[in-house]
C-alpha cells in the first residue's frame, strides 16, 4: 500500500503526470523510487520512458498502444500493490570544488547580496550532505536538496549565456553541478574537476538519484592536479 495520496493528470497527448505532496524530503523520494521500480519490474506495455524529480513523476507512453485512462488505472493499482523490490543502497560521494574567483564568477556578488563573507559562504556550502532528488535539464545535471536556508537565492533574471562544465551553482533552494557547457540561470560559486556525466564511460553518469554528495573545498593547484589525474585515468573517485 502506498504511503501518500497521489494525483494523476494528463500531460500533453502522451504522458501521465503523477504528483506527490509538494515536499522535498527523502521519504517522498523513496516512495517515488519504489513506484519506479514496481513499474520497471512489471514491464508495462506501452510505456516509453519515465522521468522523476523531487515530488513528481512523468510517465510517457505510446497512445497507439495504451490509452490514458487504462494506464492511469494500472498505475494506481500498482502503487497500492505489494511488490517485492530490491532495496538499492545509496552511495555518498566526496566531490572536490575550487571556490577561487576564476572558477566562481558569481561568488563575490552572491556573498555581498547575502551579507556574508566569501569564507562563510564556502563553509555553509560545504557543510551539508546533499541528496540528489533528480537529474535533468541536461544529461547528468544534478538537482541537490539540502542547501542551507541562508544560501537561498532566486535564479538570475537574465541567464548567463555560457556556464562552464563542472560549475557548481545555486538556484533557489537548490545547488547543482553543470555537466557540460551550457546557458544557465544559476549563480556559479565554484567548479569541480570531476566529470559527473561522461558519455564515453560505460556508466555515463557517475551518480544516481538518491545518492548523496558532500562537497569539500580545494585550492587551484589541487584542482589542476585532479584534472591531470582524471586525464591520465589514475584518479580515484571518492565514494564513502
Amino acid at each position: 500500500m502506498g504511503d501518500f495520496q497521489l494525483t494523476y493528470k494528463k500531460y500533453g497527448t502522451s504522458a501521465v503526470l503523477i504528483e506527490w505532496p509538494e515536499q522535498i524530503n527523502k521519504r517522498v523520494l523513496k516512495d517515488i523510487q519504489i513506484l519506479f521500480q514496481k513499474i520497471s519490474l512489471l514491464e508495462f506495455e506501452g510505456i516509453v520512458d519515465i522521468n522523476f524529480v523531487y515530488c513528481s513523476m512523468l510517465v510517457i507512453y505510446n497512445p497507439t498502444a495504451i490509452t490514458f485512462n487504462t494506464l492511469k488505472a494500472r498505475l494506481k493499482n500498482v502503487y497500492n500493490e505489494e511488490v517485492q523490490i530490491q532495496d538499492n543502497k545509496r552511495k555518498r560521494w566526496r566531490i572536490p570544488v575550487c571556490y577561487e574567483i576564476e572558477f566562481a564568477t558569481d561568488l563575490l556578488a552572491f556573498a555581498e547580496r547575502k551579507g556574508i563573507s566569501e569564507v562563510e559562504l564556502i563553509q555553509l556550502h560545504t557543510k551539508p550532505i546533499y541528496t540528489i532528488y533528480g537529474m535533468g535539464f541536461l544529461p547528468g545535471f544534478t538537482y541537490l536538496g539540502g542547501l542551507p536556508d541562508k544560501l537561498f537565492m532566486p535564479r538570475k533574471e537574465t541567464p548567463s549565456l555560457n556556464i562552464t562544465e563542472g560549475s557548481v551553482a545555486i538556484g533557489g533552494h537548490q545547488t547543482g553541478i553543470y555537466p557540460q557547457n551550457s546557458p544557465g540561470g544559476w549563480h556559479v560559486i565554484g567548479r569541480t574537476p570531476i566529470l559527473i556525466f561522461d558519455s564515453n564511460r560505460e556508466n555515463s553518469s557517475l551518480v544516481s538519484v538518491g545518492d548523496e554528495i558532500a562537497f569539500y573545498a580545494v585550492s587551484k593547484a589541487k584542482f589542476e592536479l585532479i584534472t591531470l589525474e582524471l586525464e591520465s585515468d589514475v584518479y580515484k573517485f571518492e565514494e564513502i
